[in-house]
């Protein structure tokens, strides 16, 4: 999705940050001003609807196995987001999405969105929005499932 993508693909592979920000509401609010976001290239308020702190838990639990050193939670945060940023405007990316599709249950939401990046052709995407803390997430598995 967008030039986020590419910075979750950052969130993919490298030691990143998380963000416990999100969104309150409802989860369509949520699904549109992430995806404004995603479209505007604004790493930063992007991430504030990606449940991050979960990915942060799971890399320090692999470096912790490895017997690597374990960066504090905020400094991992501020790197990654840097990271993000850079990735983002060294590869510039056209992204565009319509016909949002919003299904609340409970503390779970399915997101279901056409979406196209640069001149491809549109793609249906479903991802669960899920409540953490109270405030709507993408979760850590449906970031890992982006394409």
């Amino acid at each position: 999705m967008s030039r986020i993508c590419v910075g979750l693909v950052l969130v993919m592979f490298a030691v990143t940050m998380g963000c416990t920000c999100g969104g309150g509401g409802n989860a369509e609010s949520t699904a549109t001003r992430m995806l404004d976001a995603i479209k505007a290239n604004d790493v930063e308020a992007a991430m504030n609807y990606m449940d991050l702190k979960t990915m942060y838990d799971k890399i320090t639990e692999t470096l912790k196995a490895a017997q690597q050193e374990v960066p504090k939670f905020e400094d991992w945060k501020k790197e990654f987001i840097e990271q993000a940023k850079k990735e983002a405007k060294d590869n510039p990316q056209k992204f565009d999405y319509k016909n949002l599709e919003v299904k609340e249950e409970g503390d779970t939401a399915t997101v279901t969105v056409e979406i196209k990046e640069d001149d491809k052709d549109w793609k249906k995407q479903t991802v669960t929005l899920k409540k953490v803390d109270g405030k709507w997430m993408m979760p850590f598995d449906e970031m890992m499932n982006l394409q």
